[in-house]
């Protein structure tokens, strides 16, 4: 195991060492060195016009200066190394000790993207045919060093860039190297059952999870297995993505598979996947002879710091939302954060409105509200590793805070529900996601609220929601007021809302239909 996170990117040249190097090297908050970019800082002209007026041999000892300078570095750091460097012996030796990763990109499409630059290349004046030449010759030296594909592991569209295989690339090259996930940090959160983050987890989710894999049975969805089911054990069944999966169909699917199989109470259902599968498998482990042992690993931001924590478990019925369900806490869950990388945009903002809810149901500093609110726009701006660890933590830690005081939902755990009542609905009516539709609810019930921080977290939700226009903000329809009524939090002749006077002072309010009007439209009955 060495001290620091270093990571050397070796490839042809237009590879993206450059530009990937500097996302990775932004995602994971550490340095970045990019040695041509640095070669020309300290002699003052570009490449072109150092191989013009001095020559190639003396580039090549200015890379092997500075490689053997970056090797005795003692610290984090990235590196994109230039196309050449690897035909040198020694600078092979030091990179071969290092954990280097060889970009490995077609060459149609180095070809067209050197095509399309401006920047002149000194080895390479007719792009076609000096391209293949140099692969021809590099291609063994290339071979000595672990490999990565880009988008061979998964197609994430958060960056617009483009820029989406870092979760795929730490998770690849940490298999293959065997130690990265050494350099990320454990944190625990303090619960009845053990809650761990920690990034690069999923990389060897048999050693984390598993004491014996054949006592073991593992469930996940469609996205979740066509990303990371190279990583799953064998025996793990695939149900659909979405509401689709907490139907009781798939719960009898699971009961069948687990029967079939000669599972007993000893035996532990793990969950991979988002908050439906984490949901269904829960249901199914607390009622499978009457409970067996349970695991979760939650893979989306909305799993990791809501579905997944808490313990409340179920399916959908009659087209009412967790109709049917059970509290049934897991004996573990592990959270990796690098997997919310690999989710969509719209999946993270789900994310960001379950945690920023329950930092205003907890919550009355200003100063930490504040700064929870800076945390989730730098993510919907673009994410860091360090931001997405510490949002999960802290939303976590929030809700066990009310969770642990009432884990049946009797008393203050009904003030998680902000935004969920008319969110449901929104959820059910227009085949919205969580988040979206929760973040919706707020902005029905919060709307009037005249508080400076609540004003701020509104204002925000705005901008999430912004894209969503299937719900006008001044009706509420009868279809709508019918699916409130029909919740499980509710009566047939009121309907339950959660409400703040200020942060972290929740209150609840029962309206029958004729007062519902308050929250927009005019519908009563």
């Amino acid at each position: 195991m060495k001290d620091n996170l270093k990571i050397f990117l070796v490839g042809m040249p237009g590879s993206g060492k450059s530009t990937f190097g500097k996302e990775l090297s932004g995602f994971l908050s550490v340095d970045f060195v990019d040695m041509d970019k640095e070669i020309e800082k300290r002699a003052g002209m570009s490449i072109g016009r150092i191989f013009e007026t001095k020559g190639e041999c003396f580039f090549r000892e200015a890379e092997k200066k500075l490689l053997n300078e970056l090797n005795r570095r003692n610290s984090d750091i990235i590196v994109s190394t230039g196309g050449g460097i690897i035909c040198d012996g020694e600078n092979r030796n030091i990179l071969l000790s290092e954990n280097t990763v060889y970009l490995d990109v077609d060459l149609g499409n180095i070809i067209d993207r050197i095509t399309l630059e401006d920047d002149h290349r000194p080895l390479i004046t007719d792009v076609r045919k000096d391209v293949e030449n140099l692969y021809q010759k590099r291609k063994d030296l290339y071979g000595e060093f672990v490999s990565y594909k880009f988008r061979e592991f998964y197609d994430s569209t958060y960056f617009e860039n483009g820029i989406s295989d870092i979760p795929g690339f730490i998770y690849t090259i940490s298999r293959k190297i065997g130690d990265l996930s050494g350099f990320f940090t454990e944190k625990h959160v303090d619960f009845d059952h053990d809650i761990k983050v920690k990034a690069c987890a999923l990389s060897d989710i048999e050693k984390n999870l598993c004491e014996n894999e054949d006592s073991v049975f593992f469930i996940t969805s469609e996205t979740v297995n066509r990303i990371y089911g190279g990583m799953l054990p064998r025996k793990c069944a695939v149900y659909p993505d979405g509401e689709k999966a907490k139907d009781i169909l798939n719960l009898e699917r699971i009961w069948k598979e687990l029967l079939g199989n000669n599972y007993n109470r000893n035996h532990t259902l793990v969950s991979v996947g988002g908050g439906t599968i984490t949901d269904l498998g829960g249901f199914a482990a607390s009622t499978y002879k009457r409970g067996m042992r349970y695991k979760s690993v939650p893979t989306t931001l909305l799993a990791q710091v809501d579905a997944a924590i808490g313990g409340k478990n179920g399916i959908n019925f009659e087209n009412v939302k967790n109709m049917i369900g059970s509290f049934y806490q897991p004996e573990i869950v592990l959270a990796d954060p690098l997997a919310v990388l690999s989710t969509s945009r719209e999946d993270i903002l789900n994310g960001l409105v379950e945690g920023l809810k329950v930092c205003l149901i907890v919550h009355d500093d200003e100063a930490m509200l504040s700064e929870r609110l800076e945390t989730a726009k730098r993510i919907f701006e673009k994410p860091t590793l360090k931001d997405i660890e510490n949002f999960t933590v802290n939303s976590i830690e929030d809700k066990v805070t009310i969770v642990k005081s009432d884990f049946q939902e009797i008393g203050n755990r009904k003030f998680l529900n902000l935004g969920h009542t008319f969110g449901h609905a929104f959820e059910m009516k227009f085949g919205l996601s969580h988040g979206i539709a929760v973040a919706l609810g707020m902005l029905r019930v919060l709307s009037g609220n005249e508080n400076k921080i609540i004003g701020e977290y509104l204002a925000f939700l705005k901008q999430i929601v912004s894209g969503f226009t299937q719900v006008d903000e001044s009706v509420t329809d009868e279809e709508i007021v019918e699916l409130m009524l029909k919740d499980k939090k509710n009566d047939s002749s009121a309907v339950t809302f959660v409400n703040l006077h200020s942060p972290g002072k929740p209150f609840l309010e029962r309206l029958n239909a004729d007062q519902i009007e308050k929250y927009g439209g005019k519908y009563g009955r």
